[in-house]
């Protein structure tokens, strides 16, 4: 007896028909590629979403992907989208998700493992903290940074942790981070840049550390490509070329 195939699987092999890429599928539906890998990866799509693919294809794949049950409920649903709702201000949250994928760029990939260099504190003195970081594409088109130990360097004030961020204009890296474990309240905010030879990211972190939670620093990463720098060394580059305030 065969299996029935997901709306995923049909929707893959219907791209693949008609043969799209899921970038020239994404181009023709007005999306990220990140969002044809996560309809093809088994998320529900919107309504529009689902109209704007089904006019990219061509009829005789449109027309196999119509007749599915779950495609004709997702078509004559409310063009919903998860966890909506409004804020403070009254603007739609959705809005602002929206508008924050207009910003996003991701034709630069930073995916692999990179070394680094944070500048941090320990009991009230300068500490350096040198990890592995793991770097990840989320499947709706932002970064996950997370590092693979804690830092040898810190053994007492180090953790595991992970980060979200966005990517702006190739460059531009913001976002936040926490610790993964409960008992870590260690938590902030980065603001990280991509250095034009796309193989180093410098920037500055601003949270709780393991003597305040005003707590403040830089970091530079390196990627562990060949000849790449040491992370210390970019790190000091890093603060020698910071300007101080006021500027």
């Amino acid at each position: 007896m065969s299996m029935m195939r997901s709306l995923a699987d049909e929707l893959k092999a219907a791209r693949k028909a008609a043969g799209f890429t899921q970038e020239s599928l994404a181009k023709d539906c007005g999306c990220s590629r990140s969002s044809i890998a996560a309809y093809e990866g088994g998320t529900t799509p919107t309504a529009d979403a689902m109209k704007n693919i089904l006019k990219a294809l061509p009829d005789e794949q449109a027309d196999r992907l119509r007749i599915l049950p779950e495609v004709k409920r997702i078509v004559s649903a409310p063009n919903v989208e998860p966890n909506s709702g409004l804020l403070a201000d009254g603007v739609s949250e959705d809005m602002i998700q929206k508008l924050m994928s207009m910003r996003r760029t991701t034709e630069v990939d930073i995916a692999g493992k990179w070394n680094a260099m944070w500048l941090t504190t320990r009991d009230g003195a300068e500490n350096r903290n040198r990890e592995v970081i793991d770097i990840r594409r989320r499947w709706n088109g932002s970064w996950q940074l997370k590092n693979e130990a804690i830092s040898d360097d810190n053994p007492d004030g180090g953790y595991l942790w992970i980060a979200r961020l966005e990517l702006f204009d190739n460059k531009h890296l913001l976002g936040h981070y926490c610790a993964t474990e409960r008992t870590v309240l260690a938590k902030g905010v980065l603001h990280l840049e991509l250095q034009t030879d796309g193989r180093e990211i410098i920037g500055v972190w601003d949270g709780i550390n393991f003597d305040t939670t005003w707590a403040s620093g830089m970091v530079a990463l390196c990627s562990q490509v060949p000849n790449a720098r040491d992370p210390e060394v970019a790190l000091n580059a890093f603060i020698g070329s910071r300007p101080k305030m006021p500027y």
